[in-house]
């Protein structure tokens, strides 16, 4: 009686440690597979090429680097195939982004869609390069067709 019981106490303690592992393995996983950074609050995007340096150096660890316009007067139409970024008073706007390594090479970013941080909408424009890992970035230059404000944040995603 005393080894099924040992028996029964050795599985279980088992399948406790592995459903805590798996825990634990999941919780780490979803926790580290975003890079979000906070790049520029509240700034005037016009047609004149902004350069955004940046505190501390981003460096690429994931696959996908992204920078993420919190836009003023956006509400996404989630029905437009285009994903076209049209403003409250109906403007459409084209924002121009490109990531600048440390090296000065200028790395286009291309609109890639929309995505959620809260409440905000975010429009994201993106460099899907796996050659992008482990690249360093010290700017941004932001630039568009028509003024408009916003807030950036930078994205590093698997």
């Amino acid at each position: 009686m005393k080894k099924v019981l040992w028996t029964i106490i050795v599985g279980l303690s088992l399948v406790t440690v592995l459903i805590l592992g798996f825990y634990a393995y999941f919780y780490y996983s979803v926790k580290t597979m975003y890079i979000t950074q906070t790049l520029a609050k509240d700034i005037e995007v016009t047609s004149e090429k902004r350069e955004i340096t940046f505190e501390k150096p981003l460096k690429a660890k994931k696959q996908i680097q992204e920078i993420a316009l919190s836009i003023d007067g956006y509400k996404p139409d989630m029905e437009d195939p285009d994903m076209t970024i049209k403003l409250d008073d109906g403007t459409i706007i084209e924002p121009k982004i490109e990531l600048i390594d440390e090296n000065n090479n200028a790395h286009q970013l291309k609109s890639s869609g929309q995505t959620f941080k809260g409440k905000e909408v975010l429009v994201c424009v993106r460099e899907e390069n796996k050659s992008a890992v482990n690249t360093t970035y010290k700017a941004i230059r932001i630039s568009c067709n028509k003024p408009f404000r916003c807030s950036d944040y930078w994205q590093d995603y698997d």
